[in-house]
């Protein structure tokens, strides 16, 4: 994370996503199809714009969601 993006990387997946733009987290859930650029099962569920989602699987997930709500106090967090 830098500044007001969430930059992510696994392999040749990669990408950026602008936090201010992230409307809801769900917790601890597997998303089975769409970009899931982490290997872990039970992490983070990331809906943003208006259709979009990423599985992402943070090491710390509540320093993550800290810093994620930091910028954008709006996210819902599940």
């Amino acid at each position: 994370m830098s500044g007001e993006t969430l930059q992510y990387r696994c392999g040749p997946l990669h990408g950026t996503i602008p936090i201010r733009q992230i409307r809801e987290i769900k917790q601890n859930q597997y998303l089975w199809a769409g970009l899931r650029p982490a290997l872990g099962l039970h992490g983070l569920v990331i809906n943003y714009n208006r259709w979009d989602t990423i599985y992402l699987s943070p090491a710390q997930k509540e320093a993550f969601l800290q810093a994620l709500q930091e910028v954008n106090p709006q996210i819902v967090v599940e």
